[in-house]
């Protein structure tokens, strides 16, 4: 759980710094590539907070121009 955790508090820090935007009010956006981009968004439970982020979850949406196989990983040592 403790990598899952830093994968979402990299989450909310890109989405503040790149965009000026919350990332648990609306999906934050990422251009990979000219024709890869993600949307992603923080669901932060009301149980607890953003800094806490206990039982957090992200959603995902990659959308690719083209036809291929896509895929999201996650690595905790970022990679």
């Amino acid at each position: 759980m403790r990598a899952l955790s830093a994968v979402i508090a990299l989450f909310l820090l890109n989405g503040s710094m790149s965009e000026g935007s919350n990332c648990t009010d609306e999906f934050c956006e990422n251009q990979l590539s000219p024709e890869l981009l993600l949307k992603y968004k923080v669901n932060v439970p009301a149980d607890t907070t953003v800094e806490a982020c206990d039982g957090c979850t992200v959603s995902m949406e990659l959308i690719y121009d083209a036809e291929a196989w896509v895929s999201i990983g996650f690595s905790t040592d970022g990679q």
